[in-house]
């Protein structure tokens, strides 16, 4: 049971932060979705495409990734961990995912307007000039979510696996 309640659990962060990230992002760029990313979904409505992308960019990793923290906090002789004990450093995943989402989104906006990034190619005769600023924005900050989500998810697994292996050597995990 607990297995399932933590792969469960990190699932649900992983789709519920990707879900939230979207709708904050889209609202700073809708053309980040609606000419940056494939016409998949049958939706008119930004947001609901941004919906649409935040469950399906975050799933296909939450899932395998959910998976196999509950396997390292629950399989095994070493004492188990519980949902309890992976709910903090899960949290604060998402917080330090958050925050430099929007700390790359703000580096890369001011980036953008002084001229020192932009877009390239197909996309930049798609992106109107008077909004590649905002796109830009929005495309950085996915970047870094992306890459801090996965940096810091292979960073809980890791720690997972260390506080068991000090449970089960008799060391406090904090000590």
């Amino acid at each position: 049971m607990e297995f399932t309640r933590i792969a469960g659990a990190a699932f649900a962060a992983a789709i519920g932060y990707g879900i939230l990230h979207n709708q904050i992002t889209v609202r700073l760029c809708a053309e980040y979705f609606t000419l940056g990313h494939p016409a998949i979904f049958p939706f008119s409505s930004a947001a609901a495409i941004a919906l649409g992308w935040g469950l399906l960019a975050t799933g296909w990793l939450g899932a395998p990734l959910g998976f196999l923290l509950a396997a390292i906090c629950r399989n095994g002789r070493r004492p188990a961990l519980g949902l309890r004990d992976i709910a903090g450093p899960l949290g604060l995943l998402l917080l330090t995912t958050s925050f430099l989402a929007i700390a790359a989104g703000i580096v890369g906006f001011g980036l953008a307007e002084s001229g020192r990034l932009g877009l390239g190619g197909e996309t930049a005769t798609r992106v109107p000039e008077a909004i590649q600023s905002r796109y830009l924005a929005a495309r950085c900050a996915h970047g870094t979510s992306y890459i801090a989500g996965l940096l810091g998810s292979l960073l809980l697994l890791l720690a997972a696996w260390r506080r068991r292996r000090k449970l089960s050597r008799g060391v406090h995990p904090t000590g």
